[in-house]
């Protein structure tokens, strides 16, 4: 729990980034899944729940030209999500947090693996121990607007 404060307060006092401020990636344990679309259809909602501990990954693949939706529904403020394309150091896109917002909307620049990681990010007032939150993770994928 110290790490997640110390991250707060750094974020907070040299006003990072808006792109992968905190958690950094891997810092918690990390669930990866690949997203799998059911033949014929372009869109799939995942759900899940996750820990203030944890961070989930899910890999998307897709093609420049096309465009991705994502819509983060939770019932805790703190759950957020970062897209970024994938590679050996992953290229931020969006970060929910810093951008502000649970709507994703993008046409894609380049064909390949995306990322896009769900966290929590606690609040100062928060029992750190107990913190979890359930959510739901709509991700579309369309050739047209």
């Amino acid at each position: 729990m110290r790490k997640i404060a110390q991250s707060l307060l750094l974020a907070t006092l040299l006003g990072s980034p808006a792109i992968l401020v905190t958690p950094v990636w891997g810092q918690y344990n990390t669930r990866t899944e690949r997203v799998q679309f059911e033949s014929g259809t372009f869109s799939k909602v995942i759900t899940g729940s996750i820990r203030v501990d944890e961070e989930v990954v899910y890999l998307v693949n897709a093609r420049e030209g096309q465009y991705m939706s994502i819509i983060l529904r939770s019932g805790y403020v703190g759950t957020n999500f970062e897209i970024a394309i994938a590679g050996k150091t992953p290229r931020p896109i969006f970060n929910s947090f810093k951008m502000g917002g649970d709507v994703f909307r993008l046409f894609l620049p380049e064909s390949g693996d995306y990322i896009i990681r769900v966290f929590l990010m606690p609040f100062v007032n928060t029992n750190f121990e107990h913190l979890r939150s359930d959510y739901s993770l709509e991700i579309t994928i369309t050739d047209d607007d």
